[in-house]
């Protein structure tokens, strides 16, 4: 099987989500992330490596994120070692959706979640999404690193829920400004990250079973 490479488009799409292609001012905690493709990084850490040192080098983000727990381990460790930060993302990973029945939580169970994380505990920072409130909190108590929540709970350090781009093309009419209406929503929905109040037990999942202790 030929080695996958990341694309000259993916590159593109990956500068296009913000880190473009000029140098930036950065402040102190200001961390441009990159998603490695689906296959550029799944097939040994050597593979990785190349593509995410590419990706680094042409988009100018600070870090990479790849979808795994215990099986990526070792990819993760790798990169780390030789001076590329990573993410890592456990729970709901939408890249591997075809395998694991569709768009919907994974994170019920708090020994697979709690040995994932354990795993990547070397990552920079680590996702969680789709993965139940209980089971975050008994498990991110204590982590040295920094946890994003995705579909998780408020007990997560900050939250990374996707949003649509204010792109306007050429052939784009433009009907109404609602860059007043999104800009108050962004306002109020970080001062709900950092108050915690955001997400609160509608927004979250439940757990089955007991959890097990640390």
């Amino acid at each position: 099987m030929p080695d996958a490479i990341v694309t000259d488009g993916q590159v593109r799409g990956i500068a296009s989500m913000g880190h473009g292609e000029q140098p930036r001012r950065r402040t102190i905690g200001d961390v441009d992330k990159g998603d490695v493709s689906f296959r550029s990084y799944q097939q040994s850490p050597a593979q990785a490596f190349g593509n995410a040192a590419r990706i680094m080098a042409e988009t100018r983000c600070g870090v990479v994120k790849l979808e795994g727990g215990a099986e990526m381990a070792d990819t993760a460790r790798f990169l780390c070692l030789r001076g590329i930060p990573v993410c890592g993302h456990v729970g709901l990973m939408p890249q591997v959706v075809n395998t694991a029945g569709g768009l919907r939580m994974q994170g019920r169970d708090a020994q697979q979640v709690r040995e994932d994380v354990r795993a990547i505990a070397d990552s920079f920072a680590i996702v969680l999404e789709g993965t139940a409130g209980p089971v975050l909190r008994e498990i991110t108590t204590g982590l040295p690193i920094p946890v994003m929540g995705n579909g998780a709970s408020s007990v997560c350090d900050g939250q990374v829920p996707g949003a649509f781009d204010a792109f306007a093309p050429r052939f784009v009419r433009r009907y109404a400004n609602v860059g007043g209406v999104i800009g108050d929503a962004a306002a109020r929905y970080a001062h709900d990250v950092r108050m915690r109040v955001f997400p609160g037990p509608e927004e979250c999942f439940g757990v089955r079973g007991t959890i097990l202790p640390g």
